[in-house]
């Protein structure tokens, strides 16, 4: 058994699981955007603000929501640890 194993410990997810994990949420905020996008309505905080930078600017909408996130992922790594990041 591992050291966190028994009655009160969380369950495990296999390698498999997390990546399903990963893509659904992936491709479900992908959707949510892409939808957002296509009938012209913003949505708030750093999504809302790429949408509004790439709109006046011409430019993808990935690249940009990337860069405007480059400074929270900084902070998470700083108060998490680069591991949660």
């Amino acid at each position: 058994m591992g050291e966190r194993e028994g009655a009160d410990a969380p369950p495990r997810h296999s390698a498999i699981d997390d990546i399903f994990g990963l893509a659904t949420g992936v491709i479900l905020v992908t959707l949510g955007v892409h939808i957002l996008a296509d009938v012209g309505l913003i949505t708030g905080q750093t999504a809302g603000l790429a949408l509004v930078i790439s709109y006046g600017t011409g430019l993808e909408f990935g690249p940009v929501f990337f860069v405007v996130n480059v400074p929270f992922y900084f902070l998470a790594a700083a108060r998490m640890g680069w591991n949660f990041t």
